[in-house]
């Protein structure tokens, strides 16, 4: 058993390069695990909070957050409820009459009464929203090309 510098005169050029370069790869890694573990780039410029995300923001968003739900608390009191407020309703109206039930392969489950009723009046009223199937059935649309800017 020689010493270290025998060793590294036996060596030819590729096998010493061998060793740098294993060398060097071994003490970047090494390197970069200390700078994340003690948290070293916290210390860099430009990683510091991000203004616009990290904090509690400022007084006009208070104010205006305490108006919204001061607002909402007075709909709550009156007993009425704001838009889409639920399955089968529009503005707060429900449209579609269910009945909880449990149904053993998914559980708590809504069952919709006279479904197929209603979704004739919905179809027979004027200033329900329309879909795109509808239009196309009626040919009241023309179906659009892919990618076609002037649809």
């Amino acid at each position: 058993v020689g010493t270290i510098a025998e060793a590294w005169g036996d060596m030819d050029r590729v096998n010493r390069l061998t060793v740098v370069f294993l060398v060097a790869t071994l003490l970047l890694f090494i390197g970069a695990v200390l700078f994340y573990l003690g948290e070293l780039y916290r210390l860099l410029p430009n990683w510091g909070p991000v203004s616009r995300f990290d904090s509690d923001g400022s007084e006009d968003m208070l104010m205006r957050q305490d108006a919204m739900a001061r607002a909402a608390r007075n709909k709550a009191a009156a007993g009425t409820k704001g838009g889409g407020s639920g399955y089968g309703t529009i503005g707060g109206i429900a449209f579609v009459q269910g009945q909880t039930v449990n149904w053993p392969p998914y559980g708590e489950c809504k069952m919709l009464i006279n479904y197929g009723d209603e979704v004739y009046r919905r179809a027979m009223m004027p200033g329900f929203p329309r879909d795109e199937k509808y239009f196309n059935r009626d040919g009241k649309g023309k179906p659009l090309p892919i990618n076609d800017a002037t649809g």
